[in-house]
């Protein structure tokens, strides 16, 4: 018997997803993809029991693409950014019960990638509006949170494809990346994807893809990592929802090839987040107050 982890390959709509994705737009060459840190201001969360790892990854995402738009986490306008989970985050219960609702899945089962794409598209709503228990209780969603949902929305979806797809949308700024896959995942040294088997078996995990960091970078943050990434290679940073003692502090890396394989997995399913209608080129600055200095 397989064991779903929260994310449901099994129920999984490709054909939707394919039919409402924007049209892949590349916008920047490799050479200007940006390095990017999120440690210094990311809140990593802990989903607990709970199969709600798609609400998670959804959120992730809204915050991520938030903060690009507008160069910090102040969702409630004090003057005071990223301040608290409660008051500076979207709510992982929200995403993960509205996931639900649009796929018909009862009960502390799983959602889906595609149930999760009108949960971005029509309002993802505020920690501080339903904030995150371990109990599942989809009747704290109310008609009320709903509407307030809406001032917090995506502005269009991309299926990716391939990892250079993957690595061009988070290293170009155009937002963040959401997919569910098996899991565990085999990392090297506890943190890192080189590379995975089609025939890899496991339970169903969803996880956000936020930025992109140098071999060199990572060789510094993890040392043990020193032989298994060249100082020059793009490595794709996620967040995870099974607290900071999960892979390192919270996060976990994917190397190009190790993006590639994961995609070919029958089980993955990756889409692409973005606070702008069409894709263009910009500068963000991650890197405000943290380890690039």
């Amino acid at each position: 018997m397989i064991e779903f982890l929260g994310y449901r390959p099994d129920l999984e709509d490709h054909e939707s997803i394919a039919l409402g994705s924007a049209p892949y737009k590349h916008q920047l060459m490799a050479s200007e993809w940006q390095e990017a840190d999120m440690f210094s201001w990311w809140h990593v969360r802990n989903q607990g029991p709970k199969g709600s790892c798609r609400g998670h990854s959804l959120a992730a995402n809204a915050r991520l693409c938030y903060y690009i738009a507008q160069g910090e986490i102040d969702l409630d306008k004090d003057g005071i950014s990223n301040e608290s989970n409660l008051q500076d985050d979207f709510s992982a219960d929200y995403c993960y019960y509205e996931c639900q609702r649009n796929s018909g899945i009862h009960g502390d089962n799983g959602a889906t990638i595609a149930g999760g794409i009108p949960v971005g598209l029509d309002g993802i709503a505020r920690e501080v509006d339903l904030p995150y228990e371990t109990r599942y209780a989809p009747s704290r969603v109310t008609d009320d949170i709903r509407a307030k949902a809406k001032q917090f929305k995506f502005k269009r979806y991309t299926k990716l494809k391939t990892a250079h797809d993957v690595f061009d949308w988070v290293g170009s700024g155009q937002g963040g990346m959401d997919w569910g896959t098996v899991w565990p995942l085999p990392f090297t040294k506890g943190c890192l994807v080189k590379g995975m088997s089609p025939r890899q078996r496991g339970g169903g995990h969803a996880t956000a893809g936020g930025c992109l960091i140098r071999g060199s970078t990572l060789k510094k943050l993890v040392p043990a990592l020193a032989g298994d990434v060249t100082d020059d290679e793009w490595v794709m940073q996620c967040m995870n929802s099974h607290s900071t003692s999960a892979q390192y502090k919270g996060f976990y890396f994917v190397t190009l090839n190790g993006c590639a394989d994961v995609l070919a997995h029958s089980w993955t399913e990756a889409i692409g987040w973005s606070d702008i209608a069409e894709p263009r080129p910009r500068k963000i600055d991650f890197t405000k107050r943290s380890l690039f200095g």
